[in-house]
């Protein structure tokens, strides 16, 4: 009854010390589309960016058209004068 445990303990401890069985996996990972929403109503001046093309953080994507925002603005100015 000793051996079995002696060897059982031994077996569990050799098994601690086998190398880690963790795999790791380099790459990038894509999306086939993105939709955003806009969170104005303002006419599309521009459109710098192709359809399907690469794009990245802080990149700017649409040019609004801020006339109607240069109005409200103004009148909100003229209103506090």
């Amino acid at each position: 009854m000793k051996r079995i445990i002696f060897g059982t303990l031994i077996i569990a401890l050799l098994s601690a010390c086998s190398k880690d069985n963790t795999h790791q996996a380099l790459g990038t990972l894509e999306r086939d589309r993105v939709t955003f929403t806009a969170t104005s109503n303002e006419i599309i001046r521009a459109l710098p960016v192709k359809e399907g093309s690469l794009v990245s953080e802080g990149e700017v994507l649409v040019q609004l058209d801020t006339k109607n925002q240069q109005a409200v603005l103004a009148h909100a100015v003229a209103e506090q004068a």
